[in-house]
């Protein structure tokens, strides 16, 4: 009797909703826009200037995180990054916030920079980066 009857269901079944619904609001923020005002690379580290193109749907701040997704590298990996940002800083004339990303060359944010210099090597702006999830409180 892997599932003891009744008090299984009874301790899973709001931890397994809550996570449904944790889903389902993560693939509804997902399908949101953000553009890439710049991108600025000082190695080892890339800058992402990122315009959300809803202002008022995206509120943050300080110590949050941003999910970002590339489909071209995987189009179901998603990877958190934390807003550099101050909280503020989508108010100001240039409404960006800023996600600073370690590169590991052989990694996923390898990919990700390699993407972005194939993407756009004439280095015009903005570029249009529509998967992202965020932003999200630090677990803790």
């Amino acid at each position: 009797q892997i599932f003891h009857g009744p008090r299984f269901l009874y301790w899973t079944v709001l931890p397994i909703l809550l996570y449904i619904l944790e889903r389902i609001l993560r693939v509804r923020r997902g399908r949101r826009k953000v553009y890439v005002k710049s991108v600025k690379w000082i190695d080892p580290v890339m800058c992402l200037e990122l315009m959300p193109a809803n202002r008022a749907e995206f509120k943050f701040v300080e110590g949050q995180y941003i999910y970002l997704n590339c489909p071209y590298i995987s189009p179901n990996e998603w990877h958190p990054f934390t807003i550099s940002s101050a909280a503020g800083d989508l108010d100001f004339d240039d409404h960006v916030l800023t996600v600073h990303i370690r590169v590991y060359p052989k990694g996923w944010t390898g990919k990700l920079k390699d993407y972005f210099g194939l993407m756009n090597p004439q280095n015009r702006y903005p570029l249009n980066l529509s998967r992202r999830d965020g932003p999200n409180l630090l677990p803790g």
